[in-house]
């Protein structure tokens, strides 16, 4: 498979084992994007802090790969392998942390908006589709920066104003 992008930047936390970022490089490149990796980042806490993994794209350039990837087939089909691509992506993302032996989160940063979309490690098949079909176009849709899944709306949301109302 090609790279769907020239490069994808991630950020790993120092913590990260050298087999955990061999992981993390070969998730990416099984998914056919070439990523530089720094297992550099540092953040304090009393306790051992979760794990992260984190990369900067154009969100809407990274997800349109995927589909223009699977654009081979016609239609929705070409659609729904994107969307499973994707899911495979996230999926050995965590995989590949699972020795750290505690939780983490893949965040993705949108290099145009900032805005960043957090990836829990459990999303069902839709929010992967609908992650495709929402627009991350300035302005930014969520005011706190970052959006994550609700299952209750089935919809990308932004982080406060889930915490408001529930």
């Amino acid at each position: 498979m090609t790279a769907f992008v020239a490069a994808v930047d991630v950020d790993m936390d120092v913590d990260a084992s050298a087999e955990e970022v061999a992981a993390v490089k070969a998730a990416f490149s099984d998914a056919g994007v070439e990523a530089t990796i720094d297992a550099g980042l540092e953040t304090r806490s009393v306790d051992l802090a979760p794990w992260v993994i984190s990369f900067s794209v154009s969100l809407t350039i990274f997800l349109r790969s995927f589909l223009e990837a699977a654009g081979k087939a016609a239609g929705e089909a070409a659609g729904k392998d994107a969307y499973a691509a994707f899911k495979r992506l996230a999926a050995a993302l965590y995989e590949a942390r699972r020795p750290a032996g505690r939780r983490g989160s893949v965040v993705i940063m949108d290099t145009v908006t900032h805005q960043r979309v957090l990836l829990a490690d459990d999303l069902p098949d839709l929010a992967f589709q609908r992650l495709f079909e929402t627009d991350f176009a300035p302005p930014t849709p969520a005011q706190s920066g970052t959006m994550r899944w609700d299952s209750k709306t089935e919809s990308w949301r932004d982080v406060w104003d889930m915490d408001r109302l529930s």
